[in-house]
């Protein structure tokens, strides 16, 4: 019996990462896709393989999956508020599911660096489409993306030009209390990590269903969780 269920657990495990494997590899997180505004010709890339990596993941912050890239530490980034919305809620550094988001979107690291034990690996060489703007090492261009007019206002980089400050982007690392800030029930969509809100709460990294690559459609997702607003 024992041997059935953790041959049912592998069956699922493996399940749930050919579904997202499916689902990333026509968005802009396919970085060997050279269509996307930033991807690599690399005959040696993979997609999984930008973000994850089997064996000798990123352990330094508990929760991180399997994670193939370093980042910077929680205490670099200036969070919302100072520290406390408006409501009065306490607002924490980012958490690992806001972390691992950063470790791209902040702009401080080369989307083409990945990582072993902790040691880098050789860079991939990253290309830009229209649309696509990277930094000398190969960073995500917080002002290339901001200078840019085809855009429509969305930047994929949300840590400014120095890449820390969180200030003016929805609170993460804050715990949902129902009742605060017009909190109602968390909805079904939503993943809460120690019932707190991250990026991947709203977020989901291996679906653009709901661009950009929302949980919910954008006309709704607020007052999911707002919904006494």
């Amino acid at each position: 019996m024992k041997k059935v269920f953790i041959l049912l657990a592998a069956v699922l495990f493996i399940a749930a990462g050919t579904a997202a494997f499916g689902a990333i590899s026509t968005t802009p997180h396919n970085l060997t896709l050279n269509t996307n505004p930033v991807y690599t010709s690399s005959s040696t890339a993979t997609l999984c393989g930008f973000c994850h990596i089997p064996h000798g993941g990123n352990t330094a912050v508990a929760g991180l999956p399997l994670w193939a890239r370093q980042g910077q530490a929680a205490s670099f980034y200036s969070v919302y508020g100072g520290g406390t919305t408006l409501a009065g809620t306490t607002v924490n550094a980012p958490g690992a599911n806001s972390l691992t988001c950063l470790t791209c979107h902040d702009g401080t690291v080369g989307v083409g660096i990945t990582y072993k034990n902790g040691v880098a690996a050789t860079p991939y060489t990253m290309t830009t489409n229209t649309g696509g703007h990277i930094t000398g090492n190969g960073a995500l261009d917080w002002a290339g993306y901001n200078s840019d007019a085809t855009l429509s206002g969305y930047n994929p980089v949300i840590g400014g030009s120095a890449g820390d400050d969180l200030t003016n982007d929805h609170p993460v690392g804050v715990v949902y209390t129902v009742g605060s800030a017009g909190l109602g029930t968390a909805p079904s969509w939503a993943k809460l990590y120690s019932s707190r809100v991250e990026c991947a709460s709203c977020h989901d990294p291996h679906d653009m269903t709901n661009d950009p690559f929302l949980r919910a459609p954008a006309a709704t997702i607020c007052q999911g969780c707002h919904s006494t607003k």
